[in-house]
């Protein structure tokens, strides 16, 4: 390009306008406006006879806010290669083969790509410019359009938006998932590719309410890949599967100490695993969260585990000397099939009775699992038939035995134990049924079974809810009576009899001789306790057989009652006999000595007070003692007072001037006079003095007591 000098300073004028150049190049190269150049020799001129020295080359067009719409310019390519002219920022605008003239014109500058529509010289018939055609999937490659798609790695959860048309995500990160966009919105024929080049599984979930080839979401486990192609309702995916490049290799790994091992992808790809080494420590061998299958060996030594599982999920472990196949299903580690070796111990899932973990081909129904923790089953058509479980420290079981032809099975008790029961307990109301129930060989409290004659053996225990029937039971009692119960029942003997006595510690309780049962003579024995009810007065608990209304009962405790004809007549307790007041207590012919308890010196003793009418003896007058006195010896003891006091006439005669002396009663002192002594002779007052007669009559008076009114008969004069 010719140059031009500034005459004011003498630097490079930069063209306004360069009407054509010609130029190779061997590099991307930036075109410039000619105003803008500073002299750069890479401008745009109106005719450019431009070619490539290799292909792949790019020629990129000046900014276009820099320039006014309309701006234009020619390419003639008179090389043997092709090259491409973009925009500024990398847009393509077209494509210029070897041979071809292309105008270019910027119809829009407001950004610095602007927009260019370009039309190709030379040609007798109108084509549409491939590079205008290009978009997502699509290139322009030597005029022509080629399927191409763009390549995006990721390695966490992402979301495919429609603007990732043709985009390949390939993922490199553990366990993810991508979501995908509506089908409905992406449209028909949106597709991407998925490759998972990572170390776990990639879920692809479309939106809600959509499927992915029919399900709800789809797993790529590692070196899996696929297009996903949308229907405009849902997803497929087309050529899903794995790379064909892999091999059945085998892995040899010592895994010796205690520590988990972890595999790499690489290690995992080994279908074939085989571990070795002196373990320290129960170990996992921790596989990716793919779809994937192993055959593993435990070659290890030590007394430790070995358990093949994921990073979160379960796992199987493989007794030592033993071999697996197992397989993973992105989450858990399961077992396809064991070889145990003997001593050893293998692992299944739990299963249940519709799906027994250790079933048959024939019938996957049937086999065996464990219902809950500590418990065994089997299963049989899909329904549980037997459940074993164990109790705490159990030392005891059960033994079932088959037996030779003409011989019962058995079943038995065994333990540690000596003596071992079997019970057989029904549920609720349930009941326990044995068809038959036949043998000699067998006793129940020392009692044979299947014999005829009657042992000697005796029923230990005997309880039920109901009560004793049968022919056997029916001929002793009339209304049999309850088992078990706590109230007597009303049931009656019919017929008791046998040859020997009744004996037993229900029995002889009662009866201190017992007595023969089934004799007709009766027995000396004697009842050594006898209980009954409390009673009443109208129907006694002890009666006699001619009169069942008259008897003992008990009132309340400790009182006993007495009743005659069906009535109370007389209460007897801790305090003594009571007898009703509409009765009373006939002595008649009973002597004092028969009444009352007397000492040695024949005193009565205990007596409070005596009936009325009572008699006694009477007393000597010189008897001076705490005997009774009756009333014979007190008139006795008056009447002789010595005459020569001239007073005792006079105190008879005072005494039966009173109102008299009832029976227990006092003589009241009211209207009689004051009993004076005095000499009979003259009526002086006989002077007392130490020693006299009357002296000692007035001292004998003293000592009446007042309160019994016999004082006041009495006055001392002087």
């Amino acid at each position: 390009m010719t140059s031009f000098t500034n005459t004011f300073g003498g630097g490079a004028v930069s063209p306004t306008d360069v009407g054509y150049i010609a130029y190779t190049f061997s590099i991307n190269t930036q075109l410039y406006w000619p105003p803008f150049s500073q002299n750069n020799p890479n401008v745009v001129a109106r005719w450019n006879d431009a070619q490539a020295s290799s292909t792949g080359l790019v020629l990129n067009m000046p900014d276009a806010t820099l320039a006014s719409n309309g701006a234009s310019a020619i390419f003639n390519n008179k090389g043997t290669y092709s090259y491409v002219i973009k925009s500024l920022n990398g847009n393509v605008i077209a494509t210029i083969a070897p041979g071809t003239q292309w105008y270019l014109i910027l119809t829009s500058n407001a950004t610095q790509d602007g927009t260019w529509d370009v039309v190709q010289f030379g040609t007798g018939t109108s084509q549409a410019q491939a590079a205008s055609l290009a978009g997502p999937g699509l290139v322009a490659v030597g005029g022509l359009l080629q399927f191409m798609y763009s390549y995006l790695p990721v390695n966490t959860t992402f979301t495919v938006t429609t603007g990732n048309l043709a985009t390949v995500f390939v993922w490199t990160g553990g366990s993810g998932t991508g979501n995908l966009p509506s089908a409905v919105t992406a449209g028909a024929g949106f597709v991407i590719g998925i490759s998972n080049n990572g170390t776990g599984s990639i879920t692809m979930t479309p939106a809600t309410g959509q499927t992915i080839d029919g399900a709800s979401s789809s797993a790529f486990s590692q070196n899996q890949s696929a297009f996903i192609v949308s229907t405009g309702a849902n997803w497929v995916t087309v050529g899903k599967g794995t790379q064909t490049n892999f091999a059945v290799t085998l892995l040899n790994l010592n895994v010796a100490g205690s520590s988990n091992i972890t595999l790499t992808s690489a290690q995992a790809q080994n279908i074939l695993q085989v571990y070795t080494g002196a373990l320290t420590g129960n170990i996992e061998v921790i596989v990716p969260s793919t779809v994937q299958i192993y055959y593993v060996t435990n070659n290890t030594s030590g007394s430790y585990s070995l358990t093949v599982q994921t990073a979160t999920g379960s796992g199987v472990a493989v007794a030592q000397g033993g071999s697996s196949i197992l397989y993973c299903d992105g989450t858990n580690v399961y077992s396809a099939f064991s070889y145990i070796p003997s001593g050893s111990s293998g692992t299944f899932p739990v299963g249940a009775s519709s799906a027994p973990s250790i079933n048959f081909q024939s019938n996957l129904s049937t086999g065996f699992y464990s219902p809950s923790s500590g418990k065994a089953g089997v299963a049989a058509n899909g329904y549980p038939v037997v459940q074993w479980s164990s109790a705490a420290s159990s030392v005891n079981y059960l033994q079932e035995s088959a037996s030779a032809m003409g011989t019962p099975v058995s079943i038995s008790a065994l333990g540690s134990d000596t003596n071992i029961g079997i019970t057989l307990t029904p549920k609720g109301t349930g009941t326990i049924n044995i068809a038959s129930l036949a043998g000699t060989g067998g006793t129940i409290d020392s009692t044979v079974i299947g014999g005829t004659t009657p042992a000697a053996g005796a029923f230990t225990t005997l309880s039920a809810s109901s009560t004793v029937s049968g022919a056997g039971i029916t001929s002793l009692f009339a209304s049999p009576p309850a088992i078990g119960g706590t109230t007597p029942a009303a049931g009656a003997f019919t017929t008791l009899s046998a040859s020997s006595t009744v004996s037993g510690a229900g029995i002889t309780s009662l009866f201190a001789s017992p007595p023969a049962i089934g004799g007709t003579t009766p027995v000396a024995g004697a009842f050594t306790s006898l209980k009954s009810g409390n009673g009443s007065a109208g129907s006694p608990s002890l009666v006699f057989t001619a009169d069942t209304t008259s008897g003992l009962y008990s009132p309340a405790y400790g009182q006993l009652g007495i009743a005659i004809s069906g009535t109370q007549v007389a209460q007897l307790s801790s305090v003594g006999l009571s007898i009703l007041s509409s009765y009373k207590l006939n002595l008649a012919g009973l002597t004092a000595s028969q009444l009352v308890a007397t000492d040695s010196s024949s005193n009565l003793t205990n007596v409070t007070a005596l009936p009325a009418n009572t008699t006694a003896t009477t007393q000597a007058s010189s008897d001076n003692s705490t005997k009774v006195a009756t009333t014979a010896f007190v008139k006795s003891a008056i009447t002789n007072v010595p005459t020569a006091l001239g007073v005792g006439s006079i105190i008879f005669a005072q005494l039966s001037g009173a109102a008299g002396i009832a029976a227990g009663g006092t003589v009241s002192a009211s209207g009689i006079n004051p009993l004076y002594f005095s000499c009979p002779t003259g009526g002086n007052v006989v002077s007392q003095s130490s020693g006299d007669t009357i002296t000692g009559v007035w001292q004998a008076l003293q000592t009446i007591p007042t309160a019994s009114n016999l004082g006041g008969l009495f006055q001392r004069v002087s």
